[in-house]
């Protein structure tokens, strides 16, 4: 049996219907006549026998596969639209149909196949023409505009007869043409289920107002995952955006908001480059929600205690908002915390105008006039008070009327300045008719019409100012403060704005009225309050005036309980019970305890009357009664020492008496009072390990929170205590030179202090290279600053780099750029100097291009100077967006060439603390304005952020230690190198026989202070004298020989014994030399005199004797030899022994048989306190050169046994000359000395 095949070609528009996998709309679901009749037909044509016909012949079409091609079509034809021909031809084939069609297999030319064949051909002709019936009826379409029409005005419609493509297009169009979006709407709908996607999409690109409607429809419905697909798949990326900031807005749950905004922002339609501005707002989203839950968390708690009446929670308010809130509730709060206005206006880059207007408002509402005023009057260039407005002067003034600003101003001033900011000239006029001619209003209204708006309001905020001042006198007074203290705390504005504000709400709790132990308590708090415990400052407040917290202890206990709680939450309990809160000491229970510890120590309090340390049994008492009230203790204690001991005798009641000194000559009083003026400036001691120990109060590892200015964040507490996990506890600090030059003496102070205070508390410190400008780091400066080091005693736990941390620090940058906090800028370096530059036109570019040209930057795709990364910070300093890394096309002492951007002080110094846990950031003074980017960028990062300390700076006086000018010296062959004696490195300092000793004992005496250090030479070297004078073996040396010979024959000693160290030196008393003697030696040239003038010259003169020190001879002149300039040539005495009689005025030196030596004396190098200062020194410090300060002597005499004990760096004391040590500079043949310091007192001046 052959079945018939279809032989015409499918129709174009057919494929697109065919293409579809969803079912058109169907109102009528059954098959068409013509359909029917085409299928009856088929079936009859199959069940003849044409397997003797040729394929060729028939060109029949199959009813089955035709019904199967148009089976969607066909069905979906509705009845009452059958041409009514159809109909004759369905019943013609029906009874045709009624006749069996078994034909038997004929011959060709038989009658039956001839029958069979004329059949066919009929069924053919009669196929064909149904066929094309049936096409007609299939790509019938009724009119467009008709069936729009009806759609809009809601009638009956079909859309099931515009089945092509073409009539799909029209449709939508004449949908769209005639306006009405509801037909839009069903137009496009319909579509949708009739094509398939990609068509569909090809056709709403064809049609944008269709896809407008279509948009509109599904957003209507909530169907975001559909309308997000369409969005994504038209390549609306900017309205893709727009709908998942609306679903993620939608959300209510602030954490699952947080939540969704940063699962945005790591992929997806975001990191589009077009959608920039849309990645920064939903980051700054984020942030702004981060930053208010701590905020609402805590006042959510506060709000439980009863400390905060306001019910408005701060989540999901804009910045502004936010500003306004934290304003309203925690204005006086640190710049560290989350909830401080400044916190808010530094992380969101709000503008000072912006700040300005919402702080007056908020201000305003609460009435704190006096922070008004300082938000208004800023101090100008030279120091000038100037008036800035935030707004214009018509909204300052209705802002600050509007909440009773002149409310406690005098009648006659309010009207004045009322008329003023309503700028009604007529009626102030007719007042100033009203007033006094010689009134303060009178002046204030002539001062108003005469000048601008501007002035007439600087007038009025001059009048604010004695507002305030008035109310804060009143305010003060009621703190029970006397006038002259009221007066001494109006000079500080911070402390005076503070007390202020409690004790106006303390009054508004007591209803005026505070009693004196109430006052103190307050003044106390104001003034003892760390600023990270401020947001609690309510809830001390409330507690003093509910006299719940009474004394002095309570009080320190609950700030010491607030400090150790500053980074987390407790509950009122635990504060009660750690402050002593409801803990009631009655009188009978300190009669008793005091009874019991009398007891005790009866005994001791026997045999030492009233001169037992009362303090003892007072601490004794605090064992039992902690909370007992001091005063009463310290009575009962008296009144029971009186009943044991009885009254005071007079051997009671005596004192010692300071024993007075003694008398002593002007000039040396006068000496020893400066010194003591200028060490008193000092709080030092005498040794490192004690300054570190009793004088550094720096906080304890892993409490770095309970520290002045840290930043607490809501993940200090666990990086905190990750931290002590990591270091155990121990201390852990870091000396960070940077290899570009010699150490100095100031290097010295901030060795001691990192190594000195992890030594006394048994911690560790890293020896830290900050090797970070690889121009300007030379290999010699890496050995010579561990030298040093080490020379001062210090051995490093580990040597460390900061290029260890390179690829670490990489990744934190990119890290910090991805969450906005940095960015590329190509800003010239001169355009970013200063405190106020030109702000960088690139500072909110996208996260995306910044990263990229991060990226760009480290594979040197731009010059030197082209492109830096900057982090979005102002310093304290007002350096506004520091760098963070540079290009610097210079190989790296470590790295060679991977690295061509170099990161800077202010980026890798915390980072690298961070990384090695350091506990203890100590570094100078000059830093404490960096501390702010310190602490920020740690917390930007999310790391653990240690402590920075800092301290004075060590400077001398009479020297340079800049790099820049050492080297200027060098050239100009003013020294000879780095290693010069005259200067104050540390290498310098060791080749003049500074002992290391001496050095640490110096910044010892200097201490901790954080005022600016700068000392004059001879504190130094009476350090080194006092170390020198107990280690450095005494010797005989003559500078300038004058040659003695012993005339008359007594016989004398070959060798001498002579002490090490005198006598009094215990324990180096064993010590001594054997020097030789002879009837030749030699004196020092200034220990004689022909002719002595002078009263006070006791040495050797024509007239006078003088002693030989160990020989025991006194020597007496006898001739004297002169050369042809007069001078002393050789000197011949007589010698007798040494008795009672004859004992001289005074002894000298001398050599016997003596070795020349080179000798050289060193003096300051310039002659003024501060070379480096112009004042001093208008020509420049080269200007300022001494240029005796170098001395050298050829030949000078020394004993034989000095050579042979002599060494480089060996230190000796020339008797009556002066501390001098062993120059490198020394031969086999010629020894080379450095006078360290001359002796403390110069006998030879007597």
């Amino acid at each position: 049996m052959v079945h018939f095949m279809s032989g015409v070609s499918v129709d174009v528009d057919d494929e697109f219907w065919n293409d579809s996998n969803v079912s058109s709309f169907c109102f009528d679901d059954f098959p068409s006549d013509t359909a029917k009749i085409i299928e009856e037909i088929g079936a009859e044509l199959n069940k003849l026998d044409l397997n003797s016909i040729d394929d060729e012949e028939l060109c029949l079409f199959c009813g089955d596969h035709l019904t199967s091609s148009f089976n969607d079509e066909a069905s979906s034809v509705s009845n009452s639209q059958t041409p009514s021909d159809l109909r004759s031809i369905s019943s013609e084939t029906t009874e045709q149909r009624t006749t069996p069609l078994s034909v038997q297999a004929t011959q060709p030319d038989s009658d039956d196949y001839k029958r069979l064949q004329a059949e066919c051909s009929r069924l053919r002709s009669k196929w064909t023409e149904l066929q094309c019936r049936l096409k007609q009826e299939k790509y019938y379409a009724p009119d467009f505009e008709e069936t729009i029409g009806r759609l809009a005005t809601g009638e009956i419609y079909i859309f099931q007869y515009y089945r092509r493509l073409s009539d799909k297009k029209k449709l939508l169009k004449t949908a769209i043409d005639f306006g009405d979006g509801d037909a839009i709407c069903c137009v496009v709908l319909f579509l949708e289920r009739t094509l398939s996607p990609v068509v569909f999409r090809q056709l709403l690109l064809e049609f944008p107002p269709a896809v407008s409607h279509y948009i509109f429809y599904l957003k209507q419905l909530s169907m975001h995952d559909k309308l997000s697909e369409l969005l994504l798949s038209l390549g609306l990326v900017e309205q893709l955006a727009a709908v998942e900031v609306s679903r993620i807005c939608s959300e209510k749950n602030a954490e699952s908001k947080i939540a969704l905004l940063r699962k945005a922002l790591a992929g997806g339609v975001f990191s589009d480059q077009s959608l920039n501005e849309e990645r920064i707002f939903l980051n700054s989203y984020a942030d702004l929600l981060e930053h208010q839950l701590p905020i609402d968390a805590a006042d959510n708690n506060a709000r439980v205690e009863g400390n905060l009446k306001n019910e408005v929670s701060v989540v999901d308010s804009s910045v502004l908002e936010t500003l306004m809130y934290c304003c309203r509730l925690h204005y006086e709060l640190p710049s560290n915390s989350l909830a401080s206005p400044l916190s808010i206006r530094n992380k969101f880059g709000l503008t000072e105008q912006q700040f300005d207007w919402i702080a007056i408002r908020a201000l305003a509402e609460r009435q704190q006039w006096s922070e008004i005023q300082k938000l208004l009057l800023r101090k100008g260039l030279f120091g000038k008070q100037k008036l800035k407005l935030p707004i214009s002067c018509e909204q300052l003034l209705n802002v600050l009327y509007s909440n009773g600003a002149t409310a406690s101003v005098s009648s006659m001033s309010s009207n004045v300045l009322i008329l003023i900011g309503l700028k009604d000239r007529l009626e102030l006029l007719k007042y100033m008719a009203t007033l006094s001619p010689s009134s303060v209003e009178l002046s204030t209204a002539e001062t108003a019409l005469t000048n601008s708006t501007e002035q007439a309001i600087f007038i009025f905020v001059f009048s604010f100012s004695c507002m305030a001042f008035a109310n804060h006198n009143q305010l003060l007074s009621a703190l029970g403060l006397s006038e002259d203290k009221i007066k001494e705390t109006l000079r500080n504005e911070t402390l005076t704005a503070s007390l202020s504000n409690i004790a106006n709400q303390a009054l508004k709790i007591t209803d005026g009225k505070l009693s004196e132990s109430q006052g103190k308590l307050l003044y106390q708090t104001a003034t003892r309050l760390k600023k990270q415990c401020m947001q609690h400052a309510d809830l001390l407040i409330e507690e003093i005036c509910n006299n719940r917290l009474e004394n002095d202890l309570q009080l320190s206990a609950a700030l010491q309980f607030l400090l150790s709680h500053a980074a987390s939450d407790f509950n009122k309990a635990q504060f009660e019970q750690a402050c002593g809160i409801g803990v009631k000491v009655t009188e009978e229970q300190i009669e008793d305890t005091v009874a019991s510890v009398i007891k005790a120590n009866e005994e001791k309090l026997q045999l030492m009357r009233y001169k037992f340390p009362i303090s003892s049994l007072i601490a004794e008492v605090r064992k039992v009664l902690p909370w007992a009230d001091g005063s009463k203790l310290k009575k009962e204690i008296d009144m029971q020492m009186l009943i044991l001991l009885g009254p005071k005798t007079l051997d009671d009641m005596q004192s010692g008496k300071k024993i007075p000194s003694k008398v002593m000559p002007k000039e040396k009083l006068k000496t020893k009072e400066i010194a003591r003026n200028e060490e008193s400036e000092f709080e030092g001691a005498a040794t490192i390990e004690e300054l570190m120990k009793t004088k550094a109060h720096f906080h304890k590892p892993g409490e770095n929170y309970k520290t002045e200015g840290y930043v607490v964040t809501p993940k200090t507490m666990d990086l905190l205590k990750r931290h002590l996990q990591i270091t155990g506890g121990k201390v852990v600090t870091r000396f960070p030179p940077e290899p570009n030059g010699i150490l100095h003496i100031g290097h010295a102070k901030a060795i001691n202090i990192d190594f000195g205070y992890a030594k006394a508390h048994g911690g560790i410190c890293y020896l830290r290279y900050d090797d970070t400008n690889p121009e300007k780091e030379e290999e010699r400066y890496f050995t010579a600053i561990r030298e040093m080091v080490e020379w001062l005693g210090y051995t490093p736990y580990k040597v460390t780099h900061s290029s260890d941390y390179f690829d670490q620090l990489y990744e934190y940058a990119l890290e910090l750029i991805r969450r906005g906090y940095a960015y590329v800028c190509h800003q010239k370096a001169e355009e970013v100097k200063g405190i106020n530059p030109t702000p960088s036109p690139w500072r909110d570019r996208p996260i995306e291009e910044s990263l990229k040209l991060f990226e760009d930057m480290k594979n040197g795709m731009f010059d030197e100077g082209a492109a830096t990364l900057r982090m979005k910070i102002t310093l304290e300093e007002g350096k506004v967006d520091p760098v963070a890394y540079r290009i610097k096309y210079v190989p790296h002492h470590r790295t060679g060439n991977k690295w061509c951007i170099y990161p800077t002080y202010d980026y890798t110094h915390c980072l690298c603390d961070s990384i090695e846990n350091i506990t203890h950031s100590l570094c100078t003074k000059e830093f404490q304005s960096r501390r702010s980017s310190y602490y920020w960028l740690c917390n930007a990062l999310d790391l653990y952020c240690p402590v920075q300390w800092e301290f004075a700076r060590l400077n001398v006086h009479y020297a340079v230690i800049s790099k820049r000018k050492i080297i200027k010296l060098v050239q100009e062959n003013f020294i000879r190198d780095w290693d010069d004696p005259r200067l104050f490195t540390l290498t310098a300092l060791k080749r003049r026989g500074f002992p290391p000793q001496a050095i640490n004992n110096f910044v010892a005496k200097m201490g901790l202070t954080t005022a600016l250090t700068s000392v004059d030479p001879m504190m130094l070297e009476a350090c080194v004298r006092d170390v020198l004078n107990v280690t450095a073996p005494r010797h005989m040396a003559v500078l300038k020989p004058l040659k003695v010979r012993i005339a008359n024959l007594v016989e004398l000693p070959k060798t001498v014994e002579v002490p090490d160290f005198p006598n009094t030196l215990s324990d180096k008393s064993t010590g001594k030399h054997h020097v030789q003697f002879d009837s030749t030696i030699f004196i020092e040239a200034d220990d004689f005199k022909e002719h002595a003038d002078d009263k006070h010259f006791k040495r050797f003169t024509s007239t006078q004797t003088v002693g030989l020190k160990y020989v025991g001879l006194v020597l007496i002149l006898q001739e004297i030899k002169k050369n042809q300039m007069g001078e002393f040539v050789e000197l011949i005495v007589k010698v007798e022994k040494l008795t009672e009689q004859n004992k001289p005025k005074c002894f000298i030196h001398w050599v016997a048989k003596p070795i020349s030596c080179e000798v050289r004396l060193y003096e300051r190098l310039f002659h003024h306190r501060n070379p480096e200062d112009s004042n001093e020194v208008p020509g420049g410090f080269l200007t300022d050169i001494n240029k005796n300060s170098l001395h050298v002597i050829n030949d000078a005499y020394i004993d034989e046994s000095l050579r042979r004990c002599a060494k480089v760096e060996s230190r000796f004391q020339f008797e009556r000359v002066g501390f001098f040590v062993v120059d490198p500079d020394s031969t086999d043949t010629k020894l080379v000395f450095n006078r360290t310091v001359s002796l403390k007192e110069d006998v030879r001046k007597t």
